[in-house]
């Protein structure tokens, strides 16, 4: 049994499965070479790859949805800078009132005053401000991201019809536009033909697998054993007295064999064919500017996905950084007025009724 399990496991390891990596290599090598069917479709449809940019960018909600977080984090620095100047200006009334208090009642206002007392809101308050200036620096750099790019975003959030009617084209009246036509439906056909031929040969491969995960030659030794020993313990066997039933459950895997060969030659002339055709086209469609524009534009929306995405990322960040802080700066916004609330009751409290020796009392506590 283990004699035989190695020269299955030699022919299904060597002459299916490497061999049929050796052909998965050459035909993903032609595949990344000739940009397939990439190359093909830039010419007269729309890559696979960005009608797939295209939805993912419309499920995402398209260049509105960017527009309105934009706007969202306008509002949210306005009101973040707007919380920081109602605290400033709690705080600047409050020293007004009290610089006024201190010119009325002169050396009987003896109180600290408010500039004095505030040195740390203030000081914190320029801090929150210099913060939300550096944020709406880095606010003017993704707005300028979504103007230079909002074109093409706009473009990949509509329906692929659209895009695809949006993009330069070939017209049937142009020069060369039978025979692009006629050599792109070769290369198709012949593209199609190479995939079939990869998914039948890894059809192939699974089924040997699968036929040798299953292969069990016991029973068929065991008659032989049986047929050579007649029953008798004492009659020597040789592995060699068993190699025409070794051939007999080898025999199976030749037609695999057979079959992989044949995909290999098959997959052979479907490549030449494919780089014969695939360099015709090339020579054609060089300069014909009408192309060269089209294929600009294509990768224009291309690297008009990858913008989307790094924008929505800078957008979600920035709308995260305001929300947290918009919390910070109600915080500030409560302490100024709740200084400058209990700064006017004790005013309130020593000059009520002008009572110069309520305020010599206090000034003599202090």
């Amino acid at each position: 049994v283990s004699v035989y399990n190695d020269k299955k496991n030699y022919i299904v390891q060597n002459d299916i499965i490497e061999k049929n990596s050796v052909l998965e290599q050459e035909y993903q090598k032609v595949i990344t070479e000739l940009r397939l069917p990439y190359s093909l479709d830039i010419i007269d449809t729309l890559p696979k790859e960005l009608l797939t940019y295209a939805e993912e960018v419309q499920d995402l909600g398209g260049i509105q949805t960017l527009n309105d977080m934009l706007h969202k984090i306008q509002d949210m620095s306005k009101k973040a800078l707007g919380l920081i100047e109602e605290g400033f200006n709690a705080l600047e009334e409050e020293n007004e009132q009290d610089a006024m208090l201190s010119k009325q009642y002169g050396k009987l206002w003896s109180r600290p005053t408010s500039r004095a007392l505030t040195q740390n809101l203030l000081t914190m308050g320029t801090q929150y401000n210099d913060t939300i200036q550096a944020a709406q620096k880095a606010d003017r750099i993704v707005q300028a991201k979504v103007a230079n790019w909002g074109k093409a975003i706009a473009m990949l959030s509509r329906p692929s019809a659209d895009i695809l009617s949006h993009l330069p084209q070939l017209q049937p009246e142009d020069e060369l536009h039978a025979q692009i036509t006629q050599l792109l439906t070769q290369l198709r056909r012949q593209l199609e033909l190479l995939e079939k031929n990869a998914r039948d040969r890894q059809d192939v491969e699974k089924e040997v697998k699968k036929m040798a995960e299953k292969d069990d030659i016991s029973d068929a030794l065991m008659s032989r054993c049986q047929e050579l020993t007649k029953g008798s313990p004492i009659v020597k066997i040789q592995v060699e007295q068993f190699s025409d039933v070794f051939e007999s459950y080898l025999k199976k895997y030749q037609s695999h064999q057979a079959i992989l060969q044949q995909h290999a030659h098959e997959q052979d002339e479907i490549i030449y064919q494919l780089r014969q055709l695939h360099m015709q086209l090339n020579v054609m469609v060089s300069n014909i500017p009408v192309l060269m524009k089209r294929e600009k534009a294509i990768s224009n929306l291309e690297a008009a996905y990858s913008k989307i995405k790094e924008i929505r990322t800078n957008l979600v960040e920035g709308i995260k950084f305001y929300s947290n802080y918009i919390d910070i700066l109600n915080q500030f916004k409560k302490e100024c007025t709740d200084f400058c609330l209990a700064r006017r009751m004790e005013a309130a409290d020593l000059s009520r009724d002008h009572n110069p020796a309520k305020l010599l009392l206090y000034s003599n506590k202090k």
